[in-house]
């Protein structure tokens, strides 16, 4: 199911979110087995710094990139998209101004579910990669975004 946070969110984000709503309940991070556990510890080791970050900072838009310095370290998209499905989060492909963006979002509560949970109701965190076209899987950018779409 898409949700669009709305033009202004879009704008300042730079992506289009959606919910993860497979009626499923969500594990902790830790007792997923995915297809790089490497990209795990990073991933885990980014969310621990936001959460921690987020028990003071309550900004509808909160800037992550540099909490995934570890993360982003592949040149080629396809790791992430196995690495995301491999730990049950959908993978959203949009093509907007020339661009095309491979993205993922985790709501707040697969992160509460996951053990963070000093994230805030409705946050949604987003993981957005850049291709330079839809049959590049080469990586030109990636940005990481919390929104809180109740706060906008």
């Amino acid at each position: 199911m898409r949700r669009a946070l709305g033009v202004g969110a879009l704008c300042v984000a730079g992506l289009i979110t959606f919910s993860v709503a497979n009626g499923e309940t969500p594990v902790p991070l830790s007792q997923l087995r995915s297809s790089d556990p490497a990209l795990q510890s990073a991933l885990a080791n980014a969310l621990s710094a936001i959460d921690e970050v987020r028990k003071k900072d309550h900004s509808t838009v909160f800037e992550c990139t540099k909490f995934f310095a570890e993360f982003y370290r592949y040149k080629q998209a396809e790791r992430y998209v196995a690495f995301f499905k491999s730990i049950e989060i959908p993978t959203l492909l949009d093509d907007r101004n020339q661009r095309h963006y491979i993205s993922f979002e985790i709501d707040h509560k697969r992160l509460w579910a996951m053990g963070y949970k000093n994230f805030l109701r409705n946050d949604r965190l987003g993981v957005v990669f850049t291709t330079p076209s839809v049959s590049s899987t080469a990586l030109t950018s990636f940005r990481a975004t919390l929104l809180n779409p109740d706060n906008l």
